[in-house]
Protein backbone atom coordinates (compact mmCIF):
# COMPACT_ATOMS: atom_id res chain seq x y z
CA UNK A 1 0.00 0.00 0.00
CA UNK A 2 1.25 3.67 -0.57
CA UNK A 3 2.41 5.62 2.31
CA UNK A 4 2.46 9.24 1.49
CA UNK A 5 5.40 11.54 2.94
CA UNK A 6 6.32 15.16 2.86
CA UNK A 7 9.57 15.68 1.03
CA UNK A 8 11.21 16.74 4.20
CA UNK A 9 10.67 13.26 5.73
CA UNK A 10 12.52 11.31 2.99
CA UNK A 11 16.00 11.27 4.10
CA UNK A 12 15.24 10.80 7.74
CA UNK A 13 13.11 7.47 5.86
CA UNK A 14 15.83 6.64 4.16
CA UNK A 15 18.78 7.47 6.99
CA UNK A 16 17.07 5.64 9.16
CA UNK A 17 16.41 8.40 11.98
CA UNK A 18 12.52 8.07 11.05
CA UNK A 19 11.69 4.39 12.41
CA UNK A 20 7.86 4.78 12.26
CA UNK A 21 4.77 7.44 11.30
CA UNK A 22 1.58 8.20 12.59
CA UNK A 23 -1.43 8.00 10.73
CA UNK A 24 -5.35 7.77 11.37
CA UNK A 25 -6.56 4.48 9.93
CA UNK A 26 -10.46 4.07 10.58
CA UNK A 27 -11.03 1.56 8.29
CA UNK A 28 -8.27 -0.95 9.72
CA UNK A 29 -5.90 -0.83 6.61
CA UNK A 30 -2.65 -0.80 8.41
CA UNK A 31 -1.39 -4.19 10.02
CA UNK A 32 1.27 -6.24 10.61
CA UNK A 33 2.69 -7.85 7.07
CA UNK A 34 1.11 -5.21 4.47
CA UNK A 35 3.98 -3.96 2.00
CA UNK A 36 4.55 -0.37 2.91
CA UNK A 37 5.54 1.95 -0.63
CA UNK A 38 6.76 4.95 0.47
CA UNK A 39 6.32 7.74 -2.11
CA UNK A 40 6.83 11.21 -1.81
CA UNK A 41 3.85 14.38 -2.66
CA UNK A 42 0.89 11.61 -3.61
CA UNK A 43 -1.27 12.62 -6.04
CA UNK A 44 1.37 15.44 -7.23
CA UNK A 45 2.87 15.38 -11.11
CA UNK A 46 6.29 15.08 -8.40
CA UNK A 47 5.54 12.39 -6.44
CA UNK A 48 8.23 9.64 -6.08
CA UNK A 49 8.56 6.32 -4.96
CA UNK A 50 11.86 5.95 -2.90
CA UNK A 51 11.53 3.21 -0.92
CA UNK A 52 9.18 -0.41 0.00
CA UNK A 53 9.19 -2.87 2.71
CA UNK A 54 7.17 -4.74 5.09
CA UNK A 55 4.93 -3.37 8.00
CA UNK A 56 6.67 -5.25 10.98
CA UNK A 57 4.13 -4.07 14.05
CA UNK A 58 1.14 -0.89 14.39
CA UNK A 59 0.58 -0.07 17.93
CA UNK A 60 -2.55 2.33 18.84
CA UNK A 61 -1.77 5.76 19.48
CA UNK A 62 -4.03 8.48 21.29
CA UNK A 63 -2.65 12.26 21.91
CA UNK A 64 -3.68 14.82 23.67
CA UNK A 65 -1.58 17.65 21.89
CA UNK A 66 -3.26 20.36 24.33
CA UNK A 67 -1.97 18.78 27.35
CA UNK A 68 0.94 17.20 26.07
CA UNK A 69 -0.39 13.46 26.44
CA UNK A 70 0.76 10.26 24.48
CA UNK A 71 -0.83 6.96 25.23
CA UNK A 72 0.72 3.45 23.22
CA UNK A 73 -1.71 0.78 23.25
CA UNK A 74 -3.14 2.08 26.37
CA UNK A 75 0.16 3.49 27.92
CA UNK A 76 0.25 6.66 28.96
CA UNK A 77 3.94 7.19 27.80
CA UNK A 78 6.58 9.48 30.70
CA UNK A 79 8.06 12.54 28.75
CA UNK A 80 11.11 10.65 27.85
CA UNK A 81 9.09 8.03 25.99
CA UNK A 82 6.90 11.19 24.02
CA UNK A 83 10.56 12.21 23.47
CA UNK A 84 11.86 9.32 21.92
CA UNK A 85 8.62 9.20 20.19
CA UNK A 86 8.69 12.38 18.51
CA UNK A 87 12.25 12.18 17.57
CA UNK A 88 11.48 8.76 15.92
CA UNK A 89 8.63 10.06 14.17
CA UNK A 90 11.11 13.17 12.48
CA UNK A 91 10.75 15.58 14.82
CA UNK A 92 12.96 17.58 16.55
CA UNK A 93 11.65 17.87 19.58
CA UNK A 94 8.23 17.20 21.72
CA UNK A 95 7.38 20.85 21.34
CA UNK A 96 7.69 20.61 17.57
CA UNK A 97 5.70 17.23 17.49
CA UNK A 98 2.48 18.51 19.63
CA UNK A 99 2.71 21.60 17.73
CA UNK A 100 1.86 19.26 14.52
CA UNK A 101 -1.14 17.27 15.63
CA UNK A 102 -2.68 20.43 17.38
CA UNK A 103 -2.08 22.23 13.95
CA UNK A 104 -3.47 19.55 12.21
CA UNK A 105 -5.77 17.44 13.90
CA UNK A 106 -6.50 19.99 17.17
CA UNK A 107 -6.36 18.94 20.38
CA UNK A 108 -7.21 15.61 20.60
CA UNK A 109 -5.54 12.26 18.01
CA UNK A 110 -6.49 8.75 17.56
CA UNK A 111 -4.42 6.71 15.32
CA UNK A 112 -1.89 3.89 14.56
CA UNK A 113 1.72 4.09 14.41
CA UNK A 114 3.07 2.27 11.42
CA UNK A 115 6.34 0.62 12.20
CA UNK A 116 8.62 -0.89 9.97
CA UNK A 117 11.29 -1.48 12.05
CA UNK A 118 11.19 -4.14 15.09
CA UNK A 119 11.34 -0.98 17.65
CA UNK A 120 8.04 -1.12 19.75
CA UNK A 121 6.82 1.26 22.87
Amino acid sequence: MVLGFKEQFKEKILDGSKIHTIRRDKENRWCEGKIIEFTTEVGTDISEFFKICECLNVQDIFINSLNNIVKVDGEILNATRIWRLSVNDGFKNTYDFFEFFNKNYGEYFTGKIIHWTDFKY
